[in-house]
């Protein structure tokens, strides 16, 4: 079982949300958002743990989704990262190279997985066509949400 938390309860939060219900293998352990109120409304609705503050996720989660508006990116990422967890972020990574080569450099460093997350592919048999070789291979493949985003753990 792969635990999991949220950070950003907006538009594509609430997507990832929903949909983690239907993923097999995976328990979301916390919701997060700057917004108690949205935390509360939400954490009552799931039974999902909330948070306003993401490290207080960081003991209970062995992974991440970032769905947090892009200018926060970095800092929760790099945060993230440092405290060994797996990571899937909502495109764009970053608001500059620097700082997603920076990301990439420390998932590479700690052996953890960072994906970006793009949730308007339209190739989605080629992902399926992807997700079927990894699991032919043996890896452990994870689909976070059912159109498109696949997060590979090694």
């Amino acid at each position: 079982m792969l635990n999991v938390g949220l950070i950003g309860l907006g538009k594509m939060g609430k997507y990832h949300l929903n949909l983690y219900s239907d993923i097999s293998d995976v328990k979301l352990m916390g919701i997060c958002d700057a917004n108690p109120d949205l935390v509360n409304e939400l954490s009552e609705k799931t039974g999902v743990q909330g948070y306003t503050n993401y490290k207080e996720m960081f003991p209970y989660v062995d992974a991440v989704t970032i769905a947090a508006p892009t200018r926060f990116h970095y800092e929760i990422a790099k945060d993230c990262l440092l405290a060994g967890k797996h990571l899937l972020v909502e495109k764009p990574i970053t608001t500059n190279y620097d700082h997603a080569r920076e990301l990439f450099d420390i998932a590479i460093s700690k052996n953890l997985v960072l994906h970006i997350g793009h949730v308007q592919c339209r190739k989605l048999g080629k992902l399926q066509k992807t997700q079927d070789l990894w699991k032919q291979k043996g890896l452990l493949s994870l689909i976070l949400t059912l159109k498109q985003i696949v997060l590979f753990l090694i």
